[in-house]
């Protein structure tokens, strides 16, 4: 009998959204000049449950605070309801967000400031020098 692994990671939920309808979506291709957070912000304004992993993966920290206000306009709208992995404390900062941890067994809601990354940004910020050397 082997022990099971837990994949330790966060997500949220945005509260008061609701899923309305259920069908695949194909985005446009994106035209010339076109950013990546106005495909978004369009996408985002169908009604839906989207599921996304990681969305911070390439994304500098602008892009980062971009994203997140697209997702707090949208989900205060009524347009979407977001089930989102992250280990990014910009997107866990979200306002109004459950954040659940993994860590623990079973599964329980944390608060933003009790999460691994929160606490790692935070100490580094305030004191660099205690992790380069």
């Amino acid at each position: 009998i082997t022990s099971p692994v837990l994949v330790v990671f966060s997500f949220i939920i945005l509260p008061n959204c609701c899923l309305v309808k259920k069908e695949a979506i194909h985005p446009p291709p994106l035209e010339e000049g076109t950013s990546c957070s106005e495909l978004v912000k369009s996408r985002y304004q169908l009604r839906g449950l989207y599921l996304l992993d990681e969305p911070e993966t390439a994304l500098s920290p602008k892009k980062q605070l971009e994203l997140l206000k697209i997702l707090s306009e949208t989900s205060q709208a009524g347009h979407a309801q977001f089930i989102i992995v992250s280990h990014s404390p910009i997107l866990l900062a979200l306002p109004g967000a459950s954040i659940y941890s993994f860590d623990f067994i079973p599964v329980q809601e944390i608060k933003y400031e009790e999460t691994d990354y929160y606490r790692i940004y935070r100490d580094f910020l305030n004191n660099r020098g205690k992790y380069i050397r």
